[in-house]
């Protein structure tokens, strides 16, 4: 039972890590093979009238490469996604908005949310000190 719920953690960890990179070279993968297949099927088709037929043929290979390598080209586009995305612009645009908002009128505290304000006390500490720097000054004060 366990070792089927890593295999299905496992499983699913790496499908939503690479699921474009598997569902784009099954995709590409599965075109080239239908390229392939009807390619095969027209040069088939081709020998029945050899002289008629022999620059449609170069051109049948000239076309199959060229869709191989535009098909490739869509994979890696697909796959490859942007540095950043137009969603991605605006959010840092409304961030920067945000930012110089804030360094242009700093919120000053008014007296009645401090009265109001739980931590106010600790909003004006010099500095504020975690467990850890308590054991210390205690072993510190011990070694004295």
């Amino acid at each position: 039972m366990f070792q089927q719920m890593v295999r299905l953690t496992l499983a699913a960890t790496i499908w939503r890590k690479y699921r474009n990179y598997i569902v784009g070279i099954l995709s590409l993968v599965a075109f080239w093979l239908l390229l392939n297949f009807i390619h095969q099927d027209y040069l088939s088709y081709a020998q029945l009238d050899v002289e008629a037929n022999q620059s449609m043929i170069a051109y049948s290979y000239v076309l199959k490469w060229g869709l191989i390598l535009l098909s490739a080209g869509v994979f890696i586009r697909y796959v490859k996604k942007p540095l950043s995305s137009d969603k991605n612009k605006t959010l840092q645009r409304e961030m920067e908005k945000s930012h110089k908002i804030n360094k242009e009128s700093p919120v000053s505290a008014s007296s009645e949310t401090l009265e109001n304000d739980p931590f106010a006390n600790i909003r004006t500490k010099k500095s504020l000190r975690s467990e850890a720097d308590f054991v210390l000054e205690k072993s510190a004060d011990k070694k004295k």
